[in-house]
C-alpha cells in the first residue's frame, strides 16, 4: 500500500483528441507519470498517436490523481522504442517517480503496474505480479523494443504508458503491451531505455540513430563452447551488409563485439543503446574479439535506412 500511495500523485491519465469541456470523450486515452521536476511526462508513443486509430496532433490532456486537467505540449516521440514525452506547465502536487537500475532488477523479483486500465475513473489501476523475464525483444511493424522486462501483473489497454514499479517504488520499466490469448505475460519497456530515449527527446526533440550494418544476436555460454569462442557474453555477427560502415571497417562474420562506444556489450539489447545518441557522421569505436584476439575499430555511422 505504501508504494501505491507514495506514486499516487505522480501517475497521470493522458486522454487525446478530447472535445472541449468533456475530457472523458477521447480518442485515445491512457497512462503516464511524472519523470521531472519539470512537469515531463513519460508515456508511449501509442497512447499519443492512438496506435494508428488517428494521426495525433490533437489536444493532448493529462488528468491528475485529484482530478485536476492540464493541457500537455507534446515534447518528442520515438516510435521505435514506443516512447514520448509530454510537458506540462502545472507542476504543483506533483513528484518524480524515482528510478530503479535495471542490472539491480531480478527475475521474480515483486512489481506492481499502475495505470489507468479501461478507463475505468480518476484514480489509476493496481496490478501485481513479478518480473518474469529480462532481455526481451518486441518487434512489431515500426517498432523494436530491446531488453524489455516481461512480467505476469496484469496490464490492459489504458494501462499503456504507466510505471511498472518495484517494492522499493522505483520505476523499472514502462507498461506497453499484452499478448493477446496469452495469460500472464506483459512487458515493460526497460527503465534503461527510456531514461537514454527520453535524454534524447528532452535535448533534441528526436531520437537521432546512426547505421552500422550489422545482423546478431546474444552469445550464450553453450554457443560459446560450441563455436569455440573467446568470451561467453557479448553480441556474435551473424552478417555484415556490403557497403555499410561495419564492412569497411573490415568487422566480419563470426566477430564478437564485446564494447561499443565507451559501453560494455554483454547482449543484444545493450548494442542499440550503445547507437542512440549517435548520429550519422558520428565516430564510433567497437572492441570485438576475432577469435582469440581483442581489436578495437573506428567508423563513421551512416544515415538510418
Amino acid at each position: 500500500p505504501g508504494i501505491v500511495e507514495d506514486a499516487d500523485n505522480a501517475v497521470v491519465r493522458i486522454g487525446v483528441n478530447c472535445p472541449p469541456g468533456n475530457i472523458f470523450d477521447c480518442m485515445g486515452t491512457g497512462s503516464g507519470w511524472v519523470y521531472d521536476d519539470d512537469g515531463h511526462i513519460i508515456t508511449n508513443n501509442h497512447v499519443v498517436t492512438g496506435g494508428g486509430a488517428f494521426t495525433g496532433g490533437g489536444d493532448v490532456i493529462v488528468t491528475t490523481h485529484d482530478g485536476r486537467n492540464f493541457p500537455a505540449a507534446v515534447v518528442g516521440t520515438d516510435p521505435q522504442t514506443d516512447l514520448a514525452v509530454l510537458q506540462i506547465e502545472e507542476t504543483g502536487g506533483l513528484s518524480p517517480l524515482p528510478r530503479a537500475s535495471v542490472d539491480e532488477t531480478s527475475i521474480g523479483e515483486p512489481v506492481v503496474a499502475i495505470g489507468h486500465a479501461l478507463d475505468l475513473g480518476v484514480s489509476p489501476s493496481v496490478t501485481t505480479g513479478v518480473v518474469s523475464a529480462k532481455e526481451r525483444r518486441i518487434v512489431e511493424e515500426t517498432v523494436s523494443i530491446s531488453g524489455a522486462i516481461q512480467t505476469d501483473a496484469a496490464i490492459n489497454p489504458g494501462n499503456s504508458g504507466g510505471p511498472l514499479l518495484n517494492m522499493e517504488g522505483e520505476v523499472v520499466g514502462v507498461n506497453t503491451a499484452q499478448i493477446a490469448g496469452a495469460e500472464g505475460i506483459g512487458f515493460a519497456i526497460s527503465i534503461e531505455t527510456v531514461s537514454t530515449v527520453a535524454a534524447e527527446l528532452l535535448e533534441h526533440g528526436e531520437v537521432r540513430r546512426g547505421f552500422v550494418g550489422i545482423a546478431y544476436r546474444d552469445v550464450t555460454p553453450g554457443m560459446a563452447e560450441d563455436l569455440g569462442l573467446a568470451v561467453e557474453n557479448g553480441v556474435h555477427i551473424e552478417d555484415v551488409n556490403p557497403g555499410t560502415p561495419a564492412d569497411e571497417a573490415g568487422l566480419q562474420q563470426g566477430d564478437v563485439i564485446v564494447e561499443a562506444a565507451g559501453e560494455e556489450i554483454t547482449t543484444s539489447s545493450r548494442l542499440p543503446l550503445a547507437i542512440i545518441g549517435h548520429s550519422p557522421g558520428d565516430t564510433f569505436e567497437v572492441t570485438f574479439y576475432r577469435d582469440d584476439e581483442q581489436m578495437t575499430v573506428e567508423f563513421e555511422l551512416a544515415p538510418l535506412p
